[in-house]
């Protein structure tokens, strides 16, 4: 009987072996590595639209998947105390299908969702528009039939009676005329006898809706005229729906307005995206529709719109909270993205007009609090935190404009992980839009151990305060850190600095770059090259009289951070490599005495290299290179959108000898246009991450040495979405960062390790060849016979789970392991030579 059982375990082995000799064309890869730890990564979500309830709970609408620590979906509820999740609400709004575009509060306490198509929850299912309980649960009740079709909705106002106005450029509600603007009943239904008011509706567009105290329904837009009778962008109509012919306003013809905010005293403050000639930005009317000749208005004051809530909120003491999308000065003086303004239009001195919301944010939605302070939602919150506090995108405003430090809502999205190197000791330093990785909180850059774990000594020191765009290592172990950040591990750096090999500041390496008024100053692209010194491309202002911004590829000094002024400030980078030799490639689209180029190659002095053979291609065409990679031969890989290249067909990714002339034995044919990086294996074979494939577009895929696709590697089973940075490894493996989410259906947010057959080169397969492992299966002893010329240096063991549980020192070719203790099954040997590492299976009896 136990004959039997051997033979039977043998069986299995074989029919394992087969298993994994299968023909490569079956696209087995790549795989999850799981001896690497998960560090997933989060950043504070992008709130679309936030609004307290009458029961001091906070309403949201982002992007996040994680509240306080639990899991939550884009519709969301905050208890009182603005930290805790409420977990009832959670459950409930769960398994929401759809997209929720905005919300409206209800006056008895219900949710109103709006979309631009069909929602489910539960069992009921609604067009446009579905009406929640007060506890998240769908109201049955509430039906708008098949609402707008694909028509847009701009706004949605209740009115205290419960019914609801819609605002936007329909012309059909429901099977019904609609010109615009529609009232709903308390059920969904149209309010007919409104409809009939309206008449004929709106000539366009209806943007915002405004209702007055005494019922009355102020509506903007891009229309000039309503049911025939001439308005142009602004009328007030009757609680009936017929127009109020008391409120005559003259807005230039063609003009348009967004927003409006009636006043206490009845009198109107209107907003437009653009001014119009005679007519500012934001405006007030008097309650007939005169103009109010005493209300001031800044000049370069423009693009007011509130997105999803108005632009303009009134205060009861008369005065005015103002968003704006642009704007960054007001009458001269510098001002952010929330201003206050006194009752007669000026600046009020009494509030954080530069740093309530500052000018590099984006603020999507505010609400003023019965409490007078002011509840704002952010786009993009990185740099939005107060001191000493992670970045958030929801915070409460004192009356003063200032910070509530109490309010602080951890409310996360799956983060981008942007840029990967990895040390000589096989740690990963990685950088991105995280402020939480691994489980612990960190500031946008951290270290990694080999096995994923975090280094949280390094993490703690090099916090940047916000994101990181670009990494590059030193050869004495220094980390260059590029990026959109002004403070780097406690110092102030602008958007450049350089980390010691224990997180701290390098203090001696000190641009001399400085933040500008005309846009926010990054850096996109490092590299070190072999004489020390530092290549940098972002947009980047050098502290000077006057001010110089450069956006073309700089080099700096590699001591100070200064600039090399002998270096040419010329060119345009999108991609930049550096060879052995010390010459540069810079990938991108210049311009040389009438020529275009999409790829140079530059001498260490930055003047060009005589040697290379530079491709011209047409000036009219969009021929530019953003991805660069060189392989062991010397062959140079360039991705971007090229209509022709040296003669060669259209493709996304092509090859140049080592001379510059372009490879015809290399032929990608249609890749992606969305390539963010590339990676050559040691086999040859070329790794392409970003969102690409032509069908079902994936992180990765991979393309054989002559560019065909290699049908051996399947995309789908790596990352589900966008890769930006791509690693292999000497062992093979592969380090994928980018902002995608799972990883052949597992949850994986930024970072992974990949395993994957295919990737040695043709050497180190013959050395696999050359390496014995007997008795199969083995009883306690596993004999190998290694290759002496290859200088084996250890062999280790890795069980199904991908962990090493054996590992010894190789001291002569010829050695037994002892396997007594490990359990019967499949194992992994995998040999460690001079110059690289082979595996096969071995089974354990």
């Amino acid at each position: 009987m136990k004959h039997f059982t051997l033979i039977q375990r043998f069986a299995l082995f074989l029919l394992f072996c087969l298993v994994l000799s299968k023909p490569a064309a079956q696209a087995q890869g790549p795989s999850i590595d799981p001896s690497f730890i998960p560090s997933y990564a989060y950043r504070p979500a992008s709130v679309q639209q936030a609004a307290q309830q009458t029961d001091g709970k906070y309403l949201l609408l982002s992007d996040a998947v994680r509240a306080g620590g639990s899991s939550a979906t884009g519709l969301l509820r905050l208890l009182a105390d603005g930290s805790s999740p409420d977990l009832a609400f959670q459950t409930n709004v769960s398994s929401l299908q759809g997209t929720c575009r905005l919300f409206s509060l209800l006056p008895n306490g219900q949710i109103l969702l709006v979309s631009d198509a069909a929602l489910t929850l539960g069992s009921v299912t609604r067009q446009r528009l579905l009406r929640l309980n007060t506890d998240g649960t769908p109201d049955a009740g509430f039906n708008a039939g098949s609402g707008a079709g694909f028509s847009n909705f701009y706004s949605v106002a209740a009115q205290p009676d419960g019914k609801v106005l819609v605002a936007g450029d329909f012309t059909t509600f429901n099977g019904s005329a609609a010109g615009r603007l529609v009232r709903l009943n308390t059920d969904g239904s149209l309010d007919a006898a409104f409809q009939t008011a309206l008449g004929t509706g709106f000539s366009m567009q209806t943007a915002a809706i405004a209702v007055q105290t005494d019922g009355k329904i102020v509506v903007t837009g891009a229309f000039s005229s309503i049911n025939g009778t001439a308005r142009q962008a602004i009328v007030r109509l009757l609680p009936t729906g017929a127009i109020d012919t008391s409120f005559t306003p003259a807005v230039p013809s063609g003009g348009s307005l967004l927003d409006v905010a009636v006043q206490p005293d009845g009198k109107l403050l209107v907003a437009t995206y653009n001014p119009m000639p005679g007519w500012p930005a934001l405006t007030r009317l008097n309650a007939n529709g005169t103009l109010d000749t005493s209300f001031q208005n800044g000049t370069n004051f423009t693009n007011l719109s509130g997105l999803i809530s108005p632009a303009i909120q009134v205060q009861p003491d008369g005065k005015i909270l103002v968003l704006s999308i642009v704007s960054r000065t007001y009458n001269g003086t510098a001002i952010g993205k929330l201003v206050r303004l006194l009752p007669n239009g000026g600046l009020d001195p009494a509030f954080a007009n530069t740093s309530a919301v500052p000018a590099n944010s984006q603020l999507n939605t505010m609400q003023l609090l019965p409490n007078g302070k002011v509840l704002v939602a952010l786009l993009s919150p990185t740099r939005f935190a107060p001191a000493g506090s992670a970045a958030t995108g929801i915070a409460l405003l004192n009356t003063d404009g200032s910070r509530d430090p109490a309010f602080v809502p951890l409310v996360q999205a799956p983060a981008s992980v942007n840029a990967l190197v990895q040390q000589p000791d096989g740690k990963y330093v990685v950088g991105g839009n995280f402020t939480e990785i691994g489980g612990v909180a960190a500031g946008y850059v951290a270290r990694l151990n080999t096995d994923g774990t975090l280094d949280a000594g390094f993490t703690a020191a090099a916090r940047a305060s916000d994101v990181v765009t670009a990494l590059a290592l030193q050869p004495d172990g220094k980390v260059l850190v590029g990026g959109t950040f002004d403070q780097l591990a406690g110092g102030v750096r602008q958007s450049l600095g350089r980390l010691l090999p224990n997180g701290a500041l390098d203090t001696g390496f000190a641009p001399v770059f400085v933040p500008t008024v005309f846009g926010q100053s990054n850096v996109e692209l490092l590299a070190v090259q072999n004489d020390g010194r530092v290549l940098v491309k972002g947009t980047l202002t050098e502290a000077s009289a006057p001010l110089n911004i450069f956006s073309q590829l700089l080099c700096l000094n590699g001591v100070t951070g200064q600039r090399d002024t002998s270096f040419p400030v010329t060119y345009q980078a999108d991609a930049l490599l550096v060879q052995p030799d010390g010459n540069l490639v810079i990938g991108g689209s210049n311009n040389i005495s009438g020529s275009r180029y999409p790829i140079l190659r530059l001498l260490p002095s930055g003047t060009l290299d005589p040697s290379f053979t530079q491709t011209a291609v047409p000036t009219n065409s969009l021929n530019f290179a953003t991805q660069l990679a060189r392989d062991a031969a010397g062959r140079l890989y360039a991705s971007g959108s090229f209509t022709s290249f040296g003669g060669l067909p259209m493709g996304e990714v092509v090859r140049l000898l080592p001379n510059g002339t372009p490879d015809p034995g290399f032929a990608a044919g249609a890749v992606s246009t969305r390539i963010q990086t590339l990676a050559v294996q040691p086999n040859g074979r070329v790794l392409v991450g970003g969102q690409v494939g032509t069908q079902n577009a994936n992180g990765t895929l991979r393309l054989l040495s002559n560019g065909a696709f290699d049908l051996s590697y399947n995309g789908a089973t790596g990352p589900n979405t966008t890769v930006n940075s791509l690693l292999v490894q000497a062992d093979g493996a592969i380090m994928a960062a980018g902002s995608f989410t799972t990883v052949s259906g597992i949850s994986y947010n930024g970072l992974v390790r990949l395993l994957d057959a295919n990737v040695l080169s043709v050497s180190n397969q013959k050395l696999a060849a050359r390496t014995q492992a007997w008795p199969v299966p083995a009883h306690g002893r596993l004999n190998l016979a290694l290759d002496a010329a290859s200088r084996p240096q250890r062999v280790e063991l890795l069980d199904a789970l991908g962990r090493v549980v054996l590992t010894q020192v190789v001291s002569q070719p010829e050695l037994t392991l002892d396997t007594s203790p490990l359990r019967a099954g499949a194992y992994l040997l995998r040999v460690h030579y001079a110059g690289g590492t082979t595996t096969r299976r071995v089974m354990l009896e």
